[in-house]
């Protein structure tokens, strides 16, 4: 981009021109319009660049132009000047001012309008970068990155449906010829349902049904991916045994439970498979890849399932679903306070700072103002008298629920010795009689 076209852009900053909703709205408006017009065009593109189905690049087309109608539908004009309007506003944000956009390599097109909309939602001047060259350093605590990588995990336990569930985890695999970001890396499968589980899987994989299957002669090329660059990986690295290959994809079992846990990030239709001997088994070698996992598919019962949403360390716990949503873009960013969603992508309050606005006073700021006006520390001192002599609320917990343990077990203990010291007595007395 020219020097000229970035001075234009800053020059928009710091007018605010970005700051008018009716800019925003018109904004999205002719966005939207020369998206639906050169629809055929898009997809077009997307299946030639990137060997797509027609299932595949209608999704992402679908999803990039949902997410613009989200961000649009929260533009609430009367709202907005209420509250610029409004002195208290504890919850007042405003634009970060530029937002400089290098999409991910994963469905670009999507990538673009996701981060594009957010940004210009948030109220922001976007710029987007290209050149896939570009290597434009940025202050770490003012972005909004995704991560180039991550892993997801698909744990199946006895209670699932086990069909289903193979079903499920073969179109989130096989989606975009395997190179969906959310993509479960590896499947954690209890060993008492692990046959049945992977002859579903092979069965799925030998007629793909949902996004897939694409034309057939995109089918075998696609083996030149890195399916077998991916297999000689898992062969020689992860110990990984192929049990079975077709047209579709390849399963490979790991039996090492080091090698299982090393986080290795699938880009192919290859299924990672090991065998795990209960619940916890699969928490902990879910929670020994390093960070926590990108998302983890919960296949069980209801019982199960919120047991391992409560001890997987994953950012996001999906239960007995691969949310469709997922398969196109990138990764959420990785944020300390916006949890991933699954629409949008990126969140408007990535793009926004806080600039709250506070007009009431507080007690001990009157009561500052007070002692300052009358040239006494009475006020302070009243209100320290307040503040401190409050007692916290009580618990409101049974009294019979409340009792010591030790108590408790002594209780029972004495119980018991004067039951057995009174049949002990007992015994001796009918004896002597």
């Amino acid at each position: 981009m020219s020097t000229d076209s970035l001075s234009r852009i800053e020059i928009s900053r710091l007018e605010g021109r970005a700051s008018s909703i009716r800019l925003r709205q018109n904004q999205f408006h002719r966005l939207q319009d020369a998206l639906t017009s050169s629809e055929g065009a898009i997809k077009e593109a997307l299946s030639e660049s990137h060997g797509y189905g027609e299932d595949e690049s209608g999704l992402e087309y679908a999803l990039a132009l949902s997410e613009l109608r989200t961000h649009y539908l929260c533009l609430d004009l009367k709202r907005s000047v209420e509250l610029s309007h409004s002195l208290e506003d504890l919850s007042a944000t405003t634009g970060v001012g530029i937002v400089y956009l290098i999409p991910a390599k994963q469905n670009p097109f999507y990538s673009v309008i996701s981060v594009l909309t957010s940004a210009l939602a948030a109220g922001n001047c976007v710029v987007v970068e290209t050149d896939d060259r570009a290597n434009i350093p940025y202050d770490s605590a003012n972005a909004a990155v995704s991560r180039p990588w991550g892993n997801a995990v698909a744990i199946v336990e006895r209670s699932a449906d086990i069909n289903t569930a193979a079903k499920t985890i073969a179109t989130a695999r096989l989606a975009f010829r395997g190179h969906s970001a959310y993509a479960p890396d590896l499947i954690l499968v209890n060993e008492f349902v692990a046959n049945d589980f992977l002859r579903c899987l092979k069965q799925a994989l030998a007629a793909p049904k949902g996004l897939l299957p694409r034309p057939a002669t995109q089918v075998r090329e696609s083996k030149s991916d890195n399916i077998n660059q991916t297999l000689r990986e898992l062969e020689k690295s992860q110990d990984g045994r192929v049990l079975f290959t077709g047209d579709h994809g390849s399963i490979v079992e790991i039996a090492d439970r080091t090698k299982a846990s090393a986080g290795y990030k699938i880009t192919a239709p290859v299924f990672v498979v090991y065998r795990t001997t209960s619940l916890d088994d699969a928490v902990d070698i879910s929670n020994n890849i390093s960070g926590p996992t990108e998302a983890s598919y919960l296949f069980a019962d209801t019982s199960e399932a919120i047991y391992l949403s409560k001890f997987t360390d994953s950012r996001i716990s999906f239960v007995n679903q691969i949310p469709a949503e997922l398969l196109v873009g990138p990764l959420a960013p990785g944020h300390p306070s916006v949890p991933p969603s699954l629409s949008p992508r990126y969140p408007a309050d990535l793009f926004r700072s806080p600039r709250p606005r506070l007009s009431r006073t507080t007690a001990l700021t009157k009561a500052l103002q007070r002692a300052t006006l009358l040239g006494t520390s009475d006020p302070i001192k009243k209100w320290y008298r307040s503040s401190t002599g409050l007692s916290l609320p009580a618990i409101g917990q049974k009294e019979e629920n409340s009792g010591d343990f030790f108590g408790f077990a002594f209780a029972v203990f004495g119980v018991g010795f004067m039951s057995l010291a009174a049949g002990g007595a007992l015994m001796v007395w009918r004896s002597r009689k």
